[in-house]
């Protein structure tokens, strides 16, 4: 057996050089975040505000309750006359890829509209159908929390899941679900 004689300096520059570059990577990657963080703030805000007007076009939203255990949110629309057009209720669920923020219009206890604000990372052609108006067209009218089917339908509340994306398809009526019991929760009591 051969014994192997180890350089010191070697070792020590070695191991000085790398911690170097992980320092250096480190606070790059830090400055990077520093300086866009108020920027995808900023932009994920007006995305959101942009979908709130989309649903239901209001001249003001006013933040009216909000769940800071599942950070859901519910707002009231205004017209320019201060009359309530109807209510806007924002919720997180779990999808195949991650978290899921589904903003849902509400108007005389009725779903008016549905909007992905937020995808997360679902599967590019498959989780990323729930943002397709065909699929999100499915939950206006409804008035109980919605049934996901795997079969074709046309009653109110039957929500046709996607092939391929059942998980997804799944996380989007657990939303709108939320959103009613919300709602009813917080709005009519």
């Amino acid at each position: 057996m051969r014994k192997v004689k180890i350089q010191w300096k070697s070792v020590v520059s070695s191991t000085v050089c790398l911690f170097l570059v992980c320092l250096i990577i480190t606070v790059a990657v830090a400055g990077t975040h520093y300086l866009t963080n108020e920027r995808i703030l900023y932009q994920q805000r007006l995305n959101f505000e942009h979908s709130m007007q989309h649903l239901l076009p209001g001249e003001r939203f006013v933040l009216i309750y909000m769940d800071e255990e599942t950070d859901a949110s519910v707002y009231l629309a205004f017209d320019r006359n201060d009359r309530v057009l109807g209510c806007l209720i924002s919720t997180y669920v779990m999808g195949y890829g991650g978290l899921i923020r589904v903003l849902t219009a509400i108007v005389d206890s009725k779903v008016y509209g549905v909007e992905i604000v937020d995808i997360g990372k679902e599967t590019p052609g498959l989780g990323t159908h729930i943002t397709h108006e065909d699929f999100l067209e499915q939950f206006v009218g409804s008035v109980d929390a919605p049934v996901l089917v795997r079969e074709p339908t046309s009653s109110v509340g039957e929500i046709q899941a996607i092939t391929g994306a059942t998980i997804s398809s799944v996380a989007v009526v657990e939303a709108v679900r939320l959103s009613l019991e919300m709602y009813y929760n917080v709005v009519i009591d």
